[in-house]
């Protein structure tokens, strides 16, 4: 749309000067329309890119209406440069007080209009590259911000944290952690010929309603899914108690729900749970192009070989997790085995069937 200048005066005035100089200077092309009331002006203002508005202070209704206009956001920021009868300090700060920018006095058009109406286009220009700047940095804003909504879905939550808290600090990699943690693995009995006459949208589907049962209880123990791994999830907790909890109510919910999906002639979903306790590292793996912020340690490795020996629906935990917890059982829960790839025999202690009437197995409170 081509820049105009909207000149609202009672007898016409020069303006091929104005326009002269305004493309001398480096503003660039301008037309000039005329009106001579503000009925005939008005429509000007929404039908035109107006760069400047020229106005007679004799034109009827002309201080009113320009008066309003500056006062609404759509059109507070078009320069108005006002041509007075009379050049007196006291006419001069009525008509800034009005909202006007500058003005000119009638008889001083000729020698003053295009000095007085440079800077008030040049300013306009510069807001509008501004504006122009912000607009694309506020769609880039918006999009970024979606993007890391987006990510943020997809990878653990204790990562997105750290992460979040060392971008703050303008850190640029997540170093190397060592703590104790309790590491929990579950997967899914039979997935394998389970889904093999699947679709894979329904394999997708069908994970989709394993994995939301278990990230909803995960996280509202304050654990953490740090993966998923077809079937299996890895899960992270900085309390073996509150790990033991999740996976107490995971497995009685899937009690409860296979009882309905078999009733609707649906698979059954049923989770063996492996957990152990001990110190594990959080580190970068990968390239310079693509990294994994994993846990890595004896530890994970032991959750993973509990959780393949637990019993179908069951929670299978090591010693080291039932000395965290404090917990006391019953020996007919205990057995040894020796986990592939470790060392000698392994206390182990399948705790589902004598904890799920405990409390632990019950939803706290303030859940």
């Amino acid at each position: 749309m081509q820049r105009t200048i909207l000149s609202i005066t009672a007898d016409p005035i020069d303006t091929e000067e104005l326009i002269s100089v305004l493309d001398s200077v480096g503003l660039g092309s301008f037309r000039i329309i005329s009106a001579a009331s503000m009925e005939e002006a008005e429509p000007h203002f929404y039908e035109q890119e107006i760069y400047l508005v020229i106005a007679d202070e004799r034109v009827p209704q002309a201080l009113e209406v320009l008066k309003e206009m500056k006062q609404d956001e759509m059109f507070a920021h078009v320069p108005v440069l006002l041509l007075i009868e009379k050049r007196t300090k006291e006419r001069i700060q009525a008509a800034f007080r009005m909202g006007f920018d500058t003005c000119v006095a009638l008889q001083e058009v000729s020698a003053l209009l295009a000095h007085q109406a440079i800077p008030l286009i040049r300013n306009h220009l510069n807001n509008d590259d501004t504006m122009e700047k912000i607009s694309v940095l506020q769609e880039k804003a918006i999009q970024d911000f979606i993007l890391l909504d987006l990510i943020k879905d997809y990878i653990p939550r204790t990562i997105w944290n750290v992460a979040k808290e060392y971008a703050h600090e303008q850190r640029i990699e997540i170093p190397e952690e060592e703590r104790i943690l309790t590491i929990v693995f579950g997967d899914i009995k039979d997935f394998t010929p389970r889904t093999q006459r699947m679709e894979p949208k329904n394999v997708i589907r069908y994970l989709n309603s394993a994995f939301d049962v278990v990230a909803r209880l995960v996280y509202a123990h304050d654990g953490d899914i740090d993966k998923y791994i077809g079937d299996a999830f890895l899960a992270v907790f900085n309390d073996p108690e509150q790990a033991v909890a999740s996976m107490l109510r995971i497995q009685k919910e899937f009690e409860k729900l296979n009882g309905e999906r078999s009733s609707r002639g649906e698979d059954t979903i049923v989770f063996r749970v492996g957990i152990h306790t001990g110190p594990v590292i959080r580190g970068n793996v990968g390239g310079n192009q693509r990294f994994d912020n994993t846990l890595i340690g004896d530890t994970v490795n032991t959750a993973a070989r509990l959780e393949a020996i637990a019993p179908p629906g069951g929670i299978l935990i090591s010693e080291a997790t039932r000395k965290e917890l404090g917990l006391e059982l019953p020996e007919a829960c205990g057995r040894t085995e020796n986990l592939k790839g470790r060392v000698g025999d392994e206390k182990v202690w399948e705790i589902y069937e004598y904890l799920k009437v405990s409390s632990l197995a019950h939803e706290p409170a303030a859940l």
